[in-house]
């Protein structure tokens, strides 16, 4: 079933890619568009594992592929760019940075981290190259910053200093070659969207301030042209957050998308076919938004 509700700009259908079981969280559509890697905690073990479904409509399970157990706390699956493998992060007894395989071999470690509370989101950004994930990591402070971790190597290299709040949720733009992040001055409801220049090697510059509303925020995405991004926020800590559109050629104030509705978080878009996908905090279901501009 599709809803169609007018939005400001378009009459665009809305349809659940939730299979009405277990929570689902944090999808991510692959390189090609045509599947979303999630987190899903279905009852059959005591945490979350990370599984691949299509991304056309359709709510039968068996169409699933499951790529890890529910054994541990599996959360953010991010693809790596040529498709063929997807990171998460891991939460138990000792947390880590992981990738597994789409053919089926047990998950790699890529490093250990630090344990992060809930409110740090699992959000990683695979870099161009395949060389790279960006993810937030804490330091010998307990300050979250956001690092660049080798995939086979596990190298790991600070991009980001934040002194008194929480660096998280980053995005690698489009061509590569900048990376989006919400960026909080105090724990993490103080927040905005800051984008860094890389550059050689990505060598990080001086970030730019992209908003300035000082709010909660709970994942963002680039638009597949690189010319805006889409973010979920809420003006305190809460289940009460949206879906927030804002551009950057031109500079523009942030928009709420509202046909998304409330309880929106974890948005991720196809690179092809106009795509937008979140979760639905209010039932934990994935929500997908077709002829998205």
């Amino acid at each position: 079933t599709e809803i169609y509700t007018l939005s400001l700009h378009d009459a665009l259908p809305i349809s659940s890619i939730t299979s009405n079981r277990g929570i689902e969280r944090d999808p991510c559509f692959s390189p090609d568009g045509t599947k979303v890697a999630f987190s899903w905690h279905s009852g059959i073990g005591r945490g979350y594992g990370i599984y691949v479904r299509p991304a056309a409509d359709g709510q039968d399970p068996a169409t699933f592929t499951q790529l890890t157990d529910e054994s541990a706390e599996d959360w953010g699956p991010v693809w790596s760019p040529d498709g063929s493998r997807v990171a998460f992060r891991r939460k138990s007894r000792f947390s880590g940075i992981y990738w597994v395989s789409m053919t089926g071999e047990p998950a790699q470690l890529i490093a250990s981290i630090g344990s992060q509370a809930q409110e740090t989101l699992p959000q990683m950004s695979w870099s161009h190259d395949g060389k790279w994930l960006a993810a937030p990591d804490r330091d010998s402070t307990g300050v979250t910053h956001l690092y660049l971790f080798g995939v086979e190597t596990g190298e790991r290299r600070q991009i980001t200093f934040n002194s008194t709040g929480t660096d998280h949720a980053p995005a690698f733009s489009p061509d590569g070659k900048s990376l989006a992040y919400a960026s909080c001055v105090s724990g993490v409801t103080a927040c905005d969207v800051d984008i860094l220049r890389l550059g050689r090697d990505l060598a990080p510059g001086q970030p730019q301030k992209i908003t300035g509303e000082g709010v909660y925020i709970r994942g963002l995405a680039w638009l597949s042209n690189g010319r805006g991004l889409v973010f979920a926020a809420g003006k305190t800590m809460g289940r009460d957050t949206y879906l927030w559109r804002v551009s950057l050629d031109p500079r523009g104030l942030p928009e709420r998308i509202d046909m998304a509705g409330g309880q929106a978080r974890h948005p991720t878009i196809a690179a092809h076919g106009n795509l937008l996908a979140y979760t639905r905090f209010s039932n934990w279901r994935l929500m997908m938004i077709r002829n998205f501009r």
